[in-house]
């Protein structure tokens, strides 16, 4: 975060605090405020005029989308709430959405989580988390970071519905990082190969390969590869543009028609 992001947020925080004008017109319902003030740990509950400080929401995530997992959380198992709308538009949010209400909210019996994407449009995050196996639910965090996201990169051509779609084991995936579990054992590394194997081939040819590497030479000695790398080399002719820029433009598309091979 910039400074004079930092600086912005922390202002709007203090001021919503110390302003006697401010804090009055909340009536009865409760804001809290976490993450913008100096104390990066400081959570404050403002409501009925007063404020007070909450120990529970006292975090260091620099995150939104984890912080609000751990507002929700508290809203269910502290304010005893029945349904939680969380406003965002965030890929790794609904993964974080689907998979603590399926391992934690549903178990602090919270009905309903929803999640407002648009302004008329909303997610039912409990309906989704009910009608998956747990085993999936568990591994989505795992999926979600092997098939990319913010910080980690995209697998070629591969969507996440591929990922999800493919029909593997899940078990050692989904038990990774549950409570202090977080080394890569052989077992969750062959797992995770076997499901890039899977989303990688086609249903007839998944039993074939029993590593990445014979599935990358297979993919690598398929005929239509030399098609592709053909296709590819055309690009090459675009260095013509590049050192025949002097040139009348009309020569250089003649000349590199007649220079791509049909």
């Amino acid at each position: 975060m910039s400074e004079n992001k930092a600086a912005l947020l922390e202002y709007v925080c203090e001021k919503w605090v110390s302003d006697d004008k401010i804090n009055p017109y909340l009536g009865s319902m409760k804001l809290c405020l976490s993450g913008g003030f100096q104390d990066v740990d400081k959570s404050v509950l403002l409501t009925n005029g007063s404020e007070s400080a909450v120990e529970e929401l006292e975090s260091t995530h620099e995150e939104a989308d984890t912080r609000l997992l751990l507002h929700t959380i508290y809203a269910t198992e502290v304010e005893r709430v029945k349904r939680v709308v969380i406003y965002a538009n965030d890929t790794d949010v609904v993964v974080l959405c689907v998979y603590y209400y399926k391992t934690k909210l549903q178990e602090m019996e919270l009905k309903e989580l929803w999640m407002r994407m648009q302004q008329d449009s909303y997610l039912p995050i409990h309906d989704i988390a009910t009608r998956l196996d747990a085993s999936i639910c568990q591994a989505l965090p795992f999926i979600h970071s092997l098939s990319g996201r913010d910080i980690t990169s995209y697998p070629f051509f591969i969507g996440k519905t591929t990922c999800f779609n493919k029909t593997v084991l899940l078990d050692h995936l989904a038990s990774f990082a549950e409570g202090n579990h977080q080394i890569l054992t052989e077992d969750t590394i062959k797992q995770a190969r076997q499901l890039f194997i899977a989303v990688y081939s086609s249903s007839d040819e998944i039993s074939r390969f029993n590593s990445l590497a014979e599935l990358r030479a297979h993919k690598f000695l398929k005929n239509d590869t030399i098609d592709l790398g053909d296709y590819h080399l055309q690009r090459m002719h675009f260095v013509f543009i590049w050192r025949e820029q002097h040139l009348p433009a009309l020569w250089i598309r003649q000349h590199i028609s007649q220079s791509i091979p049909s």
